[in-house]
């Protein structure tokens, strides 16, 4: 099945990824949701090719200068509202991320 497809109307994969961040941006800095915090920074890591997150650090840790957890979802939501739309590849990998 399509990436996206079930989350929102039929589109374009540029355009699901263009909603997919807008939600994103919306929703993450609401959260507060430790298992979210994880996938978000996986998600970042990866888009940013960076190396996976050391087990002991805490999520958002190493990527934000912050130590408080409410700016780094801030944060996090305006990368992640940034780099998702730049995706440019046909299918990628992430597209499927948390399903």
């Amino acid at each position: 099945r399509p990436p996206y497809s079930g989350l929102f109307p039929p589109a374009d994969l540029p355009s699901w990824r263009t909603q997919a961040a807008t939600v994103i941006t919306r929703q993450l800095p609401r959260s507060d949701n430790p298992v979210i915090d994880q996938i978000t920074d996986s998600l970042i890591r990866s888009l940013r090719h960076l190396p996976e997150r050391p087990d002991q650090r805490a999520p958002y840790e190493g990527l934000f200068p912050t130590a408080n957890l409410p700016q780094a979802r801030q944060q996090a939501a305006q990368v992640l509202g940034t780099l998702i739309p730049d995706i440019t590849d046909d299918i990628h990998p992430l597209d499927g991320h948390g399903r």
